[in-house]
């Protein structure tokens, strides 16, 4: 719940934020400090929600759903660390929490250079707070309980000493074809539990664990450096937005150029990582098939290479006077 709570107080400051920077580009007094703090409780409750999955999942959380399906009690710390990112929810909230760090070293860049912060800081917010979107309660949050949406638990996740309860039969399902016994988790078995005096945590005796497959050294590493780079790119972009605002399409890419040097250098060297585990550990061949999950580093990086030649060029043909002056947008 409280991670739930953290995730909304962050995105309401990032609309806050935005809202604010508008106003203060607008030539609205008294606005910019105000988007600055708001923009702090952002990034705060970004990291803060962070810090909370990540102890969710070193004390073995089991009553929150994604906990449960990523991370057992018999892993090592290391990857256990790794479970925070191996879903689709704690994968998200690593982007957000790489996203709000580097939006702070932006903020620091961009007061110092004018008008630039409010332009630049407004676009930048709004790509954070789009992200904080996506791990709300409402979709996709980490933090949703076990119970919230019924599911299926094998027999061998839960602690044996409550399946003599007696209500516990009404919730026992047989797989036949499978030989496998589940137990159905949703709300009223949970208020049965609650009842009874029994939390969850005690109820299930250990997590389903992280996928065999991820189950290496790669995984601990891998990810983290792959949303660096998708964080970073997010300041070409407010750049060039920013630019857009303005209708001055000089200053910009020196500006946008050294984010986007680091940005795709770090995305390329997570994408050779993945190659490397994908084709040398997990035996997985054609690794540059077109699969989705493959291709969803590699084309941002296609495009970062190709964006950083434009704007090498364009940076140069405007130096001189050349062509590239009239450039509205890389």
């Amino acid at each position: 719940m409280l991670g739930n709570i953290v995730i909304t107080i962050g995105f309401i400051a990032g609309l806050f934020t935005i809202v604010m920077y508008y106003l203060t580009y607008k030539g609205y007094e008294n606005t910019l400090i105000k988007a600055r703090i708001g923009y702090h409780v952002t990034a705060v409750m970004s990291i803060f929600a962070s810090v909370l999955l990540f102890h969710a999942v070193l004390t073995h959380q089991y009553q929150y759903n994604y906990v449960f399906n990523y991370s057992g009690s018999g892993m090592s710390t290391g990857l256990l660390l790794s479970t925070f990112w191996g879903g689709q929810e704690g994968s998200f909230l690593l982007w957000v929490l790489f996203t709000a760090i580097v939006g702070i070293i932006l903020l620091e860049y961009t007061s110092k250079r004018g008008d630039l912060e409010p332009r630049v800081m407004m676009v930048f917010t709004l790509s954070l707070t789009f992200l904080l979107l996506l791990v709300n309660p409402l979709l996709k949050s980490p933090f949703n309980y076990l119970w919230m949406d019924p599911s299926f638990i094998e027999l061998k996740n839960i602690n044996s000493q409550f399946l003599s309860l007696p209500f516990i039969k009404d919730f026992i399902f047989q797989d036949n074809a499978g030989g496998k016994s589940f137990i159905r988790m949703d709300s009223q078995l949970y208020a049965q539990l609650t009842a009874a005096g029994i939390t969850v945590k005690q109820f299930i005796a250990d997590g389903k664990g992280l996928n065999p497959l991820l189950q290496n050294f790669w995984m601990q590493i891998h990810p983290p450096i792959l949303f660096v780079g998708f964080a970073m790119s997010a300041v070409p972009f407010a750049f060039a937005n920013a630019a857009l605002i303005k209708n001055d399409y000089r200053d910009w890419v020196k500006q946008a150029l050294p984010w986007m040097l680091v940005g795709t250098m770090v995305l390329g060297l997570a994408i050779m990582l993945g190659g490397y585990w994908a084709y040398g550990i997990l035996g997985w061949g054609g690794y540059w098939g077109w699969d989705p999950v493959e291709n969803s580093s590699l084309i941002p990086w296609l495009v970062g290479v190709a964006a950083i030649h434009t704007l090498l060029i364009q940076k140069k043909t405007q130096s001189k006077g050349g062509s590239g002056r009239f450039a509205k947008t890389n």
